[in-house]
């Protein structure tokens, strides 16, 4: 006979499980590895695709700007050691630029085919 005191003898369930099986619990431990992993697996590879590319610039290439400097609007298209095109020498001068060479805007890629880069 039972005496009514069989419901007793269930397993105990700890408060640390909310009322899930052991099957429960394991299945929801393994989703929430998997989303740990994947939230560091997003933050890297956002880590890698957001950084700064900026060009390296060389040295003797840059010097103070002169923002009072005056220069007209002539085209006169001029690719600084910096990278950026200018539209003639004198805004390169402005910009602190020491180094320029033409640019050909008629070539796809820029001057002489290999673009406006850091030189």
């Amino acid at each position: 006979m039972n005496n009514g005191k069989e419901y007793l003898k269930k397993d105990r369930q700890y408060r640390s499980n909310q009322g899930r099986s052991p099957k429960q619990q394991e299945s929801n431990e393994i989703a929430a590895f998997v989303s740990i992993v994947g939230l560091i697996i997003t933050f890297i590879i956002i880590l890698l695709t957001s950084c700064s590319k900026e060009p390296a610039i060389l040295d003797n290439c840059l010097e103070d700007k002169d923002p009072n400097m005056v220069c007209t609007m002539d085209v006169n298209y001029q690719c600084g050691c910096d990278g950026w095109i200018y539209i003639n020498p004198c805004h390169a001068t402005k910009n602190g630029v020491k180094r320029i060479k033409p640019h050909d805007p008629s070539y796809p890629d820029g001057y002489s085919g290999d673009g406006c880069q850091p030189w």
